[in-house]
């Protein structure tokens, strides 16, 4: 294989990466003794903690799409009452928490729970989880090994829904305020943990939580704000502590094709439902263009990996070189076809996801509708979606003799066919054929976290401290580097108390957990402890900066 001569590396190749160093608690050596060395080490905690979590995965507090509001005053709370269920569990299993913290409950079932600092002039911390789980598909049930709400411990692993996702870090932050108070540890600067309700769905839990610290503290009056993401894991034969600095923007369009309807024995050429789904072919035919700029996580990511991993000389030499467009170019288009995760760090994704249409074989459908999600790149918007689904979709309007309406919340307006004499949009009634599209659920890419701040540098070297495959070097052999979360979090409704300090990161290695949204949810009882073992010390560090 032939390769192009790059020349000399560039000053951005050669200073990339820098890392944090390992921050390994220096003060209370009896905390050291008593808890890390012992306590976490003990079988018989292991076989206590793991039981607590089983517990906790029993009670189901799944969010269902429908629950979108709090029940009213006298109406039933079935599905809620799992949550309330919830907080009496935390409440008996960790009494000296429940006995030394103030626990507020905002919004019936979100929780706050905050330990006094010694030093108010200090900006508290913040740590947070979700208790909410998605639901399990009835049609799911066969492929579980153990029922999903049994919370069945095996094979040194936690088997159910919510294992991993999110009742694993949830409790591994109980279990180690718990560990720090039995000692008698006094946090230097206040903490704060912050627990969802409905982080799979509406996240009114997060933002009425976020309403109630804002006013408490104010604008970035948060010092560090840590809630669930990356994982620890290998790339390029290396081991690499990801923390996502940034989360994709959302939104979901909702396209509904409305025709007239009639009996089966005479249809026309397309019904609604073939026009929508002529719609969605359109929509997969026209992806968005993956694009990486300077100010993407990835990049500095890219660099770690290609200076701390072994990776082939190819990638290697446009990594090093990016800052030449061409080269840029050269490599956004290689990531983007060997990994699907690398190309969602680049581009705007779509998945068209759930569809509805019909009611009878023989009735003609005189609506079909299509919910398809959207997760927004850093160099996108909410208004670049609405104009893309705009331009690809007019062509289907036209053939198809339709008017597309766009609802907004300003209006509901109507785009005249491309022969129509008036280009303009302008507001109109409904008509009988037409394309509605509707966008819900928006929000723009969230702020990029620094990773110069102390916030950056005391996680990453806690994770360095704490997840480090060679524990006894003086010096970690894992790598600290920034990226872009997968999903999204509640993280979106506590950016005005800490704009540049949010970051997103699980306490797990690859391997020690699965199932996610899926069959055969699970972590591993090490990873459980480690979990444990990694709040326990994260804690602890903020106490010595």
């Amino acid at each position: 294989m032939s390769y192009v001569n790059f020349g000399a590396d560039p000053k951005s190749a050669t200073k990339a990466c820098p890392q944090p160093p390992v921050r390994a608690p220096s003060q209370g050596p009896d905390i050291t003794r008593i808890n890390v060395e012992g306590l976490f080490k003990n079988t018989s905690y292991w076989h206590e903690t793991a039981l607590r979590l089983s517990r906790a995965v029993q009670i189901p507090t799944v969010s269902y799409d429908d629950m979108v509001a709090l029940p009213a005053p006298g109406e039933p709370e079935n599905k809620w009452k799992p949550f309330l269920d919830f907080h009496d569990f935390l409440e008996q299993e960790f009494p000296l928490l429940h006995k030394s913290l103030k626990r507020e409950v905002v919004n019936k079932y979100a929780l706050i729970y905050t330990w006094d600092g010694t030093n108010p002039s200090l900006k508290p911390i913040m740590l947070t989880a979700h208790m909410d789980v998605v639901p399990v598909a009835e049609s799911s049930i066969g492929d579980w090994l153990h029922p999903p709400f049994a919370g069945v411990i095996q094979g040194g692993k936690v088997w159910g829904r919510g294992s991993y996702d999110n009742k694993n870090a949830l409790l591994c932050l109980m279990e180690a305020v718990e560990a720090l108070l039995a000692v008698n540890f006094q946090p230097t600067r206040t903490i704060i943990m912050a627990f969802g309700y409905d982080e799979e769905i509406t996240l009114h839990g997060a933002r009425n939580m976020g309403y109630v610290l804002l006013g408490r503290y104010g604008r970035d009056s948060i010092e560090f704000v840590l809630d669930e993401g990356t994982t620890i894991g290998e790339a390029f034969s290396r081991p690499f502590g990801l923390i996502a600095t940034t989360e994709r923007g959302h939104s979901n369009a909702v396209i509904s094709v409305a025709t007239e309807g009639g009996h089966s024995s005479q249809p026309p050429p397309h019904t609604s439902i073939g026009i929508l789904s002529e719609a969605i072919v359109r929509l997969e035919a026209h992806p968005y263009t993956p694009r990486l700029e300077d100010s993407n996580p990835f990049v500095e990511c890219l660099r770690c990996w290609e200076k701390y991993g072994t990776m082939e000389h190819g990638l290697s030499a446009l990594i090093r070189h990016m800052d030449r467009p061409w080269v840029r170019a050269k490599l956004v288009d290689q990531l983007a076809q060997t990994s699907v995760d690398w190309r969602n760090k680049m581009v705007t994704s779509q998945a068209a996801d759930v569809i509805s249409g019909g009611t009878k074989v023989n009735a003609l459908p005189e609506e079909a509708t299509v919910m398809v999600n959207y997760r927004i790149a850093m160099s996108d918007s909410v208004s670049v979606v609405e104009e893309h689904l705009i331009k690809v979709l007019r062509p289907v309007v036209t053939h198809h003799n339709l008017t597309l309406e766009f609802q907004r919340e300003n209006g509901v307006f109507r785009y005249p066919l491309e022969n129509s004499r008036d280009k303009s949009w302008y507001d109109i009634a409904k008509a009988k054929r037409v394309m509605k599209i509707r966008l819900e659920a928006n929000f723009e890419p969230s702020p990029i976290a620094s990773t110069h701040s102390l916030g950056y540098s005391v996680l990453g070297g806690t994770m360095r401290h704490v997840f480090d495959p060679n524990p006894d070097s003086n010096h970690s052999s894992l790598i600290i580097a920034p990226t872009v979360n997968r999903g999204n979090t509640d993280t979106r409704h506590y950016v005005a108390l800490a704009p540049s300090a949010i970051y997103r990161f699980r306490p797990s290695r690859e391997g020690q957990v699965g199932g996610m949204h899926s069959v055969n949810e699970f972590v591993t009882v090490e990873g459980h402890v480690e979990g444990i073992l990694f709040y326990h010390e994260l804690i602890r560090n903020w106490n010595e900066v």
